[in-house]
């Protein structure tokens, strides 16, 4: 039983932050479906995929910062290697453009055939998955909430004005 104030505080911060990594893992599990279906869906011939590309992104554990509880889902290039002459792009050229130049070259398909990327256009995985959080990150957020025994009674444009 909670007895008092600060009790309550750390009840609600324990829950919260298992209410946020799931939050964090439900949203990058549909970032890396969406990298499936935009960015591999296409058939190549020349070359050996590595998925690197779609196996680099990740989420943090959630922190508590003052009375913020954050979580943040990142692109780890550390782990994609660069080798040209298998059309691997990798952290290396990534690094050149800017600290999120392979997202964006692939996101709207603006390199054009050059620098080891195929002339295919625009792979909008990121703009779907910003779509999607727009959407649903109050309904999930309230369902996880529900299922760690917060129950909200409130409407998602009340929790997220």
């Amino acid at each position: 039983m909670i007895k008092n104030q600060n009790e309550l505080n750390a009840f609600l911060k324990a829950k919260l932050l298992i209410v946020i990594d799931s939050v964090a893992k439900i949203l990058t599990d549909k970032l890396i479906e969406l990298i499936d279906e935009e960015v591999y869906s296409y058939n190549n011939t020349f070359y050996e995929r590595t998925y690197q590309f779609k196996d680099s992104w990740e989420y943090t554990k959630p922190i508590i910062r003052g009375n913020i509880i954050e979580s943040q889902i990142f692109q780890n290039y550390a782990i994609m290697t660069y080798v040209p002459e298998k059309w691997q792009h990798g952290s290396s050229y990534s690094g050149q453009l800017n600290e999120n130049g392979l997202s964006e070259i692939i996101n709207d398909g603006k390199i054009g055939n050059m620098a080891n990327f195929p002339q295919i256009g625009s792979r909008p995985f990121w703009d779907k998955f910003e779509e999607y959080v727009n959407a649903n990150i109050g309904r999930i957020f309230i369902e996880e909430c529900n299922k760690n025994g917060l129950v909200t009674t409130g409407s998602v444009s009340t929790i997220f004005k």
